[in-house]
């Protein structure tokens, strides 16, 4: 399961990625002569702000979301083991 969430995770930062350089108007290059191609004030901006504030949001969120729904306890671990052990009895 985690090597899914891992995919899963790359699939959609690089999905979110592709989307903010279309709306940010980044150009590139498509030649292979490794030009380099100017870039608006408004383009740059736009990256500073992918690579810096996004990811700090993204974060955030994901913190807050953990808080609120990840809570092991003692008493729920507790819990899972008596459950655990009961099933195994069980068999």
């Amino acid at each position: 399961m985690q090597t899914f969430v891992v995919k899963a995770a790359s699939g959609l930062a690089v999905f979110i990625t592709g989307i903010g350089i279309k709306l940010i108007g980044l150009v590139g290059d498509t030649e292979d002569t490794g030009e380099i191609i100017a870039q608006s004030a408004s383009t740059i901006t736009g990256l500073r702000l992918l690579m810096t504030v996004l990811p700090i949001i993204g974060l955030v969120v994901a913190f807050f979301f953990f808080v609120k729904k990840f809570n092991l306890t003692d008493r729920r671990v507790e819990e899972i083991t008596e459950t655990l052990k009961a099933k195994r009895e069980a068999k």
